[in-house]
């Protein structure tokens, strides 16, 4: 089954695509058994089956270190990404999607997967809801949260 090639989105800047070639780039492509050990953690989580839902992260990591007729690479590292983000792992996420990133520049979910750390960072994870800023004090408190949550992230990157 295809999906639909009809996309409305704006066109910004566009690469040029090759008919029946480029057509994926509007859908998402995963690999059966990453997509299977990636279900299981999504349904153990909802369950509260803790102790499965890191024996299905440990599977889906085999899977992308072992397999080597995998197929859709980026995409299993971005969903590796994501289990490790939602575990709690952030520094782990953050590599999956690094690696993503520069296993497929072009045309890669991973770009917003961090896009979205970053902003989750800089929102301090719903912590600083709480910090109500009435004086120059309490900014420079934020701002040096802030530039800890940022350093942190861009570690790996500064790093490299």
């Amino acid at each position: 089954m295809r999906c639909g090639m009809i996309s409305n989105r704006p066109s910004i800047k566009k690469t040029p695509r090759k008919p029946y070639v480029d057509d994926w780039f509007d859908c998402a492509a995963v690999d059966s058994d990453v997509f299977l050990f990636y279900m299981l953690f999504v349904v153990n989580q909802k369950l509260g089956n803790y102790k499965a839902m890191e024996i299905s992260k440990l599977s889906l990591l085999m899977v992308i270190k072992q397999n080597v007729n995998l197929t859709h690479v980026d995409t299993a590292q971005n969903l590796i990404g994501c289990l490790f983000k939602e575990s709690g792992d952030l520094d782990s996420a953050w590599e999956c999607f690094m690696a993503s990133w520069a296993f497929r520049p072009d045309h890669n979910a991973a770009k917003w997967h961090m896009a979205i750390m970053l902003y989750e960072g800089i929102t301090c994870l719903g912590l600083c809801d709480e910090i109500v800023i009435h004086g120059s004090e309490e900014r420079k408190e934020l701002e040096d949260e802030l530039e800890l949550i940022y350093s942190r992230l861009f570690d790996n990157i500064v790093d490299e």
